[in-house]
């Protein structure tokens, strides 16, 4: 009845019956009163059961039952689509992700199989790539709160982008003093600055 104190209680329930599926940090509205919590991460997936008990009459209470489910990552992309760098230079690409309240921003960095492999070298983790020799690498970055959730996961958001590593330009070009003689033929000795520059 209105006006009527009640006392609400949450407990872990079994079973597949959900009257509300709410996201990790939501707040759950419950009429005749407010009933409001935030969930962990590491709680979706977990039905609980909210029950409000008249403080009047301790018979008379009802139940809800709430599902917090976690709230998935639809939006990933990359900021570049075509990158060029020079041997031994680093680069660390920088991407969207969201939505803003994802339950799991987790994100994992490798190079594509198809291709080269040994171009690049990628830290999985924070993206950081160094050139390693010439040519061109596919880079992949993908989110990882599917497979974080269910190890079967097959369709999750991805990306890529082409990384083009060139040889480095020379800093420094020597050429080697030599002493001919007239109507003598000599070949000069040139030195380039670093060795694997474009010659």
């Amino acid at each position: 009845p209105a006006g009527t104190d009640y006392t609400w209680t949450v407990e872990d329930a079994q079973g597949t019956v959900t009257d509300l599926i709410v996201t990790p940090g939501d707040s759950v509205i419950i009429n005749p009163e407010v009933y409001q919590t935030n969930w962990d991460i590491n709680m979706v997936d977990r039905l609980y059961k909210v029950i409000a008990t008249s403080n009047f009459d301790p018979t008379a209470s009802d139940t809800v039952y709430v599902k917090a489910s976690a709230r998935l990552v639809d939006e990933l992309k990359l900021h570049v689509h075509d990158y060029e760098m020079f041997v031994g230079k680093t680069y660390k690409p920088t991407y969207t992700i969201g939505p803003d309240n994802a339950s799991d921003k987790t994100v994992r960095w490798r190079v594509s199989s198809f291709g080269r492999q040994d171009v690049i070298d990628v830290n999985p983790t924070t993206g950081e790539i160094v050139a390693e020799r010439a040519g061109t690498a596919t880079l992949i970055l993908e989110s990882m709160d599917r497979y974080n959730r269910d190890t079967n996961a097959v369709s999750h958001p991805i990306d890529s982008c082409f990384i083009h590593v060139k040889k480095n330009a020379p800093t420094a070009v020597k050429v080697s003093d030599i002493n001919v003689k007239a109507l003598e033929s000599a070949k000069l000795s040139v030195e380039v600055t670093p060795e694997d520059t474009v010659k």
